[in-house]
C-alpha cells in the first residue's frame, strides 16, 4: 500500500485522533488499517507494528466489530510478553465494551496493587459511572499508598472534591500538586478559584470574617499565578473578582482598602489589555469570552 496510508495511520496512532473521528471516518480508517496490516505487517518494525495493532484493536471496538477486536487482542497478547500491564488495559477495554463497566472494574481490581495503569483505568471507570465517593476513595488510596508524587492524580482528586463541595480537601490536594510543580501558574489560579468558591458559596450576598480570610487567600493565589505568568488572563480575572469582593467588606482597614483598590485597578487594566491582545498572547476563545463577561461587571 502507499506510503501516504502508512503516514496517515502512524499520525492517527501518535495523536489518538480516531477517538474524536466521526462514525464515517472511523469506518474508513478501520478499513485502511485492516488492509494495510494484512499486506504490510511483515515490513513494519516490531514496536511500530504493536502500536498499529493496538490502534486497530480500538478501531474495531469503536466500529462495533467485537469479534475482530478479540482476534487482534489475542495477537497483541501473544506479542507483548514483557509488559503485562499494557495487555491488561487492552483486556479491560475489551471487557468494558462487551460486558460493561462493572465487569471491567472487577477485572482491574484483581490486578496487582503496583499496576498503575490498571489502577488509573479503574478510577476512570468509576468517574464515568458518576460514583464520585468511591472514585475519591480509590484516588486517595492511590496517592497515599501507591504514588504519592503523582501530581495528575492529586489534581484529579481536587476536582472530585470540588464537585461535591468539599473545598478544604480540594485545596489540600492542589497544594500537593504544587509540591511537584511549584511554579504551575494554572494550579495557583485554580487554588484562587477554589478559595473564591468556598468564600462565596455559603453566603453569596454578604462577607463574614471567615469569608474575608478566604477571599484574601484567593487574591494571594491569583496574584501568584500572574507573577509566574504575566499574561495569564484567568489569574488577572480572578484577582479582579477577589479584590473587588474584599473591598465590599464594611470594616476593611484603610490600609487594606488602599491596597486592594490598587490591585483591583491593575487587574482590570491587565485583563482589558489581554482581551485586546488575545491573539498575540495565544489566549483561548473560551478564556477571552469569560474575561469579557467579567470585565462587563466592573465597567463603572
Amino acid at each position: 500500500m502507499s506510503s501516504e496510508t502508512k503516514e496517515k495511520l502512524l499520525t492517527s496512532m501518535a495523536n489518538a485522533s480516531y477517538y474524536n473521528a466521526s462514525p464515517r471516518d472511523l469506518e474508513s480508517l478501520h478499513a485502511e488499517s485492516r488492509q494495510y496490516l494484512s499486506k504490510a505487517q511483515h515490513l513494519i518494525p516490531e514496536e511500530q507494528l504493536l502500536g498499529l495493532l493496538e490502534q486497530h484493536f480500538y478501531l474495531a471496538l469503536l466500529t462495533c466489530k467485537d469479534s475482530e477486536a478479540k482476534l487482534v487482542l489475542q495477537r497483541l497478547t501473544d506479542r507483548i510478553t514483557e509488559d503485562p500491564s499494557r495487555v491488561a488495559i487492552l483486556k479491560a477495554q475489551y471487557i468494558e465494551a462487551t460486558d460493561g463497566p462493572e465487569a471491567a472494574q472487577k477485572f482491574l481490581s484483581a490486578r496487582p496493587t503496583g499496576d498503575l495503569r490498571a489502577f488509573k483505568r479503574k478510577t476512570v471507570i468509576l468517574k464515568q459511572k458518576g460514583d464520585i465517593k468511591t472514585y475519591i476513595k480509590e484516588l486517595l488510596r492511590y496517592v497515599e499508598e501507591v504514588a504519592p508524587n503523582d501530581s495528575e492524580a492529586w489534581a484529579e482528586l481536587a476536582e472530585a472534591y470540588v464537585s461535591i463541595g468539599q473545598y478544604p480537601q480540594a485545596i489540600h490536594a492542589l497544594e500537593e500538586v504544587l509540591i511537584s510543580a511549584p511554579q504551575a501558574s494554572n494550579i495557583f489560579a485554580r487554588l484562587g478559584e477554589v478559595f473564591l468558591i468556598e468564600a462565596t458559596t455559603s453566603s453569596p450576598n454578604k462577607v463574614t470574617s471567615d469569608q474575608l480570610t478566604l477571599l484574601i487567600h484567593s487574591a494571594q493565589h491569583f496574584l501568584r499565578s500572574v507573577e509566574l505568568s504575566p499574561d495569564y488572563i484567568r489569574g488577572w480575572c480572578g484577582a479582579l473578582i477577589a479584590s473587588s469582593k474584599i473591598l465590599a467588606w464594611p470594616k476593611l482597614a484603610a490600609e487594606e482598602s488602599t491596597k486592594y483598590t490598587k490591585i483591583s485597578k491593575i487587574a482590570k487594566k491587565q485583563t482589558q489589555r489581554l482581551i485586546k491582545t488575545a491573539k498575540e498572547a495565544a489566549i483561548s476563545d473560551e478564556d477571552i469570552a469569560a474575561a469579557k463577561i467579567i470585565i462587563a461587571q466592573y465597567e463603572n
